[in-house]
């Protein structure tokens, strides 16, 4: 190998330990909040809104915790997911969100 070729491989061996230190950062996380997930660029790219607060406060919903948002209907959470964002449901945009956010995490 030449100079370049062994710079280039030292390179490509640090980027690839550097992303398995961020896989194993989070392995180790159990629970990421909607706030990392549906952040203002998030909320701006794929809904009618500029933060998740916004959403909830037009949403017919009363959202105050955690725990509100777990007794909101199926049905009419897809039905406003689908109004106001370019998702179809709830578990599309949450599985967007989960993506950016890991990706983002990971650094690709």
């Amino acid at each position: 190998m030449n100079n370049r070729e062994l710079e280039l491989f030292a390179e490509l061996t640090a980027d690839l330990e550097q992303k398995s230190e961020a896989i194993d950062e989070l392995e180790k996380s159990n629970e990421v909040s909607f706030h990392q997930l549906f952040n203002e660029t998030f909320m701006n790219k794929y809904t009618d809104f500029d933060s998740l607060e916004e959403m909830f406060a037009a949403s017919p919903f009363d959202i105050e915790n955690k725990n509100d948002f777990t007794t909101i209907d199926k049905e009419e959470l897809d039905n406003f997911i689908n109004d106001k964002t370019v998702f179809l449901n709830w578990e599309d945009m949450l599985d967007k969100a989960g993506e950016l956010w890991t990706a983002n995490k990971l650094g690709i």
